[in-house]
């Protein structure tokens, strides 16, 4: 089951690709075609701090459907137990079922951070690339059966 989780974060991985390839696209060609239907109207600046923030926009939504995976996948590892509200609970109480080693977990605690500073706008974090927060969640998930 793992890999069939684990392609679940591929497809916000290939995405996030796609759309990087198609922001970097529009900046090389802006000044030749900004009058283009698709892009008229749209200001430079914004398409250029689209994408700066691209990684982190992606790192959110990547942490988000692998805290909705772990949510669903609670209840079989842990029946008749509410799952947690808490991310960070989640994160133990199924890494301490599947016996998960701490360092995995650790790794994954510092994304599950990084996405909490970058949602709320919280500076302190240290920063997470998208291709690292891809292969620490995957890792974490590659546990579960």
């Amino acid at each position: 089951m793992s890999h069939r989780l684990i392609r679940e974060l591929v497809l916000i991985r290939e995405e996030f690709t796609a759309t990087r390839a198609s922001i970097t696209y529009v900046l090389r060609i802006w000044s030749m075609r900004h009058d283009e239907a698709e892009i008229a109207g749209q200001k430079l600046g914004a398409t250029q701090q689209a994408n700066d923030n691209l990684e982190a926009t992606y790192l959110v939504r990547v942490f988000a459907r692998f805290e909705a995976i772990l949510r669903d996948h609670f209840p079989a590892a842990k029946p008749n137990v509410d799952v947690p509200e808490a991310a960070a609970i989640l994160i133990d109480q199924l890494g301490a079922h599947y016996r998960i080693p701490a360092a995995i977990r650790s790794d994954v605690h510092a994304v599950r951070r990084y996405r909490n500073a970058v949602a709320h706008a919280h500076p302190g974090a240290d920063v997470v690339l998208f291709a690292d927060a891809m292969a620490t969640l995957n890792r974490y998930l590659a546990w579960l059966p």
